[in-house]
């Protein structure tokens, strides 16, 4: 049987010290990060928007030998570029453009956005943007990857914000192409993709670049399994995305506009998608050539942002041995080369909890008394990814054919993938987390919602095609149930159900579904009218008999019957 390689790989930030943006909007849509303030501490991150802010395109290529290990690195023009021709590893991060055709594939087919009146606005179609970078590339339609370019800036008037009335669209394929699967393999996708509010400036801008230096590979083992990239956009001057020269800076959101996104892809999404999203609907359509169409209409959302640094010496012991559990080195932006199982206080480093596991749950949880469980900045969000579904065996909620929910929800951490399915209280429950506090000290007001294919909920639960009917409660950590507003609909093969208004640290949400058994009710007589009451059936009366004589010349016979006879040959006497 033929061996399949897998390649996992790892984001990495090189950059030794952490930075706010000039100017940036107290929302938090352009905070980066802060600078370390010496030596010797502990910092955190958690950015909730998905790492949408690491956008700039790239395909880079890994020639990876039969021991595993990474002989050499290139960046690539396309597959077909002559300095990849050896390469049998490939990681790529697309960016969809505007479909300008109806053959065409990998592009976004349409925008549109409605306002709180129910009003159609006007969307439009403005510049790509930035201009050319040295790391843009030519897609391979047959190989599911799509090209690497400047995304699409877009104009609503009607939808005004902070920064003037522009949009940015960035939709992303983030893929993994692995040649040692065999010569006709094609990418492993990530489908990410964000709106984004964006006012835009002139100057000079970093540009980051594919990292091909076997110096970095060797620092990691040199495995061809991991790998990463360098920052791609200016983060220190608040940059979403830029060239050398032009930078869009991301700005709030409005919150009353419901915003629509079509995008046409001919690779196959995953079953299951995540949200930073208020009140979504996914459809999933199966469109010309073999391609797939994906709309998302929703509004955006406020989630917690937490960018927070603490001396070594002050965190408390669960964390400090937290971390001496963890292997080493530790991943984050900061003092990378130090030896980080030497003195402690001759480094500092910044976790990134940008993934969303059990451990960055752990780790996370670990840091809300540390930061008192407020959160720093209240950034607002519209954006969606394929999530990652391997942590779900259950055969109802997995799925390689088409997709079965989107979970969406405004806590700053989540365990990404289904909701998980409890057989023993028969509820599918999920968990979340964000500080309890806003910025200002307020109470921060919780939301989740789930859409889920009415078919995998009946498969959950051996449910017939009869309407089904839920519950959604949220029960705080310590086991208290909260009041929240709760909603549950069904409606063209797709439950949705919402929990909002619940309150943090690290509540869970657990919905359970109930369908009410069919009576079974005796099928009438077909001389009975279809309305008539059930009535007692009165019991049959017996027919009287009489005696009737019958005679033949001398012979005489008796017959008894209901309606008497004679015999044959015989006269009634």
């Amino acid at each position: 049987m033929k061996k399949r390689f897998t390649a996992v790989f790892s984001i990495l930030t090189l950059s030794i010290t952490a930075f706010i943006a000039p100017g940036a909007v107290a929302s938090g849509e352009s905070v980066t990060f802060e600078y370390a303030p010496g030596k010797g501490y502990f910092g955190i991150n958690a950015d909730p928007a998905f790492l949408n802010s690491f956008t700039n395109p790239f395909l880079s290529g890994r020639e990876v030998g039969l021991d595993g290990l990474v002989k050499n690195v290139v960046t690539c023009s396309s597959l077909n570029d002559p300095l990849c021709a050896k390469m049998n590893v490939f990681q790529s991060r697309s960016m969809m453009p505007l479909c300008v055709s109806e053959v065409e594939t990998n592009c976004i087919e349409s925008v549109s956005a409605v306002n709180a009146a129910g009003e159609s606005l006007q969307v439009q179609t403005g510049e790509k943007f930035p201009g050319p970078q040295p790391q843009d590339f030519v897609g391979d339609p047959a190989r599911k990857l799509p090209s690497g370019g400047p995304a699409p800036l877009i104009t609503i008037p009607g939808a005004p914000h902070a920064g003037g009335d522009k949009y940015i669209l960035i939709f992303n394929h983030n893929g993994v192409l692995d040649l040692r699967n065999g010569p006709n393999a094609e990418f492993l996708p990530t489908f990410t993709g964000g709106l984004f509010a964006v006012s835009t400036k002139t100057g000079s801008f970093s540009l980051g670049s594919s990292l091909t230096g076997l110096s970095f590979f060797e620092s990691l083992g040199r495995s061809g399994a991991v790998t990463g990239y360098s920052q791609s956009n200016d983060k220190a001057q608040g940059c979403l995305i830029n060239d050398a020269n032009k930078c869009a800076v991301a700005q709030p959101l409005p919150m009353d506009v419901t915003f629509s996104v079509k995008v046409r892809v001919n690779f196959r999404v995953v079953s299951w998608f995540s949200g930073r999203l208020t009140d979504p609907t996914v459809k999933i359509e199966n469109g010309s050539n073999g391609n797939q169409i994906i709309t998302v209409t929703a509004k955006p959302a406020i989630v917690p942002k937490v960018v927070k640094w603490s001396k070594k010496a002050d965190l408390p012991k669960s964390l400090i041995d937290y971390y001496a559990s963890l292997p080493k080195p530790l991943g984050g932006t900061g003092d990378l080369g130090a030896q980080q199982t030497d003195d402690p206080s001759a480094w500092s480093l910044m976790r990134q909890l940008t993934n969303y596991d059990e451990q960055m749950m752990q780790e996370f949880l670990l840091w809300l008394p540390v930061i008192g469980d407020k959160s720093d900045y209240m950034p607002t969000l519209w954006t969606v990814r394929s999530m990652n579904t391997g942590s779900s065996f259950n055969p109802c909620l997995n799925s390689t054919s088409e997709v079965l929910g989107i979970v969406s929800t405004n806590a700053t951490q989540y365990l990404e993938g289904p909701p998980v399915f409890n057989s023993s209280t028969s509820t599918l429950e999920y968990k979340v987390a964000a500080p309890h506090l806003k910025p200002d000290g307020e109470v921060f007001r919780g939301s989740y919602d789930l859409q889920l294919r009415s078919a995998a909920a009946r498969c959950l639960y051996g449910f017939s095609n009869a309407p089904i009917s839920a519950t959604v409660e949220v029960v705080s950590e310590n086991g208290e149930k909260q009041v929240a507003v709760t909603t549950v609909n069904e409606k063209d093969g797709w439950l949705y159900l919402s929990a909002k208004g619940f309150t943090f640290s690290a509540p869970v949400v657990s919905v359970k579904l109930t369908q009410e058994k069919a009576i079974e009710v005796p099928a009438p007589t077909p001389s009975a009218s279809p309305s008539a009451a059930p009535t007692s059936a009165a019991k049959p009366v017996a027919a009287k008999k009489s005696t009737i004589t019958c005679v033949k010349g001398k012979a005489s016979k008796k017959v008894t019957a209901v309606k008497p006879t004679c015999p044959k040959g015989y006269k009634k006497k």
